[in-house]
């Protein structure tokens, strides 16, 4: 700020100085040829100014402004409801019940058995025993399950629903809104004026020496 301060008060002294010296060379036209190119002096000097800047700042003020605050309650309501009430009850009904009865079976069952066999060597002439495997069936008693199925009248508890009106409490929650006044602290921003002290030129126009 203070450079363009100083730069505009040079370019409005050089403008000033730019006139004067162009009515200092019209004044020296009767000179000779030898006096045109310098006719007037001038003198530049820098002084102490004081002038008035500007600059930003952040304020902050308290504004008041209305808000919705929201508050909850709780609310017990009665109403009447439709309940199914089960009813319980006896009756007698026929059923099939399976019992597993024992019962021995003889069953026929193959496997493998070793036997002995003598055998002899055509090499040697000798006799050895050894023992080949043999498919055997044999009989195999086994005890086994069989079902056997019944009827049987049995007692049963059966279960029945009726309609029953009931008075009950529902609790809900009810959200409502009250207008407040607040106070907020806001910021701004405003141009806030200090004096300071600045370089300005000054010119001085000297008057050229007489032509000879």
């Amino acid at each position: 700020m203070k450079k363009l301060c100083a730069f505009g008060l040079a370019a409005v002294l050089l403008g000033a100085l730019a006139q004067t010296a162009d009515a200092c060379h019209r004044d020296c036209g009767g000179c000779a040829p030898a006096c045109a190119p310098a006719p007037c002096q001038v003198q530049v000097t820098y002084v102490d100014k004081v002038v008035t800047c500007y600059r930003p700042k952040l304020v902050e003020t308290e504004v008041k402004c209305i808000v919705n605050k929201v508050t909850c309650r709780e609310v017990v309501e009665e109403r009447k409801v439709c309940v199914n009430v089960p009813v319980w009850s006896e009756r007698k009904c026929e059923v099939t019940v399976c019992r597993m009865v024992p019962e021995e079976v003889v069953r026929n069952v193959t496997c493998v058995k070793r036997v002995p066999v003598c055998v002899t060597d055509p090499c040697t002439g000798c006799t050895y025993t050894t023992y080949k495997c043999e498919t055997v069936t044999q009989q195999v008693k086994q005890i086994v399950c069989k079902p056997v199925y019944e009827k049987k009248e049995v007692v049963q508890r059966v279960c029945s629903f009726k309609q029953e009106e009931r008075t009950v409490q529902c609790r809900r929650i009810v959200a409502e809104c009250h207008p407040e006044e607040v106070t907020r602290k806001v910021c701004r921003c405003v141009m806030e004026a200090y004096q300071t002290t600045v370089k300005v030129p000054v010119c001085t126009v000297v008057p050229a020496p007489p032509c000879k």
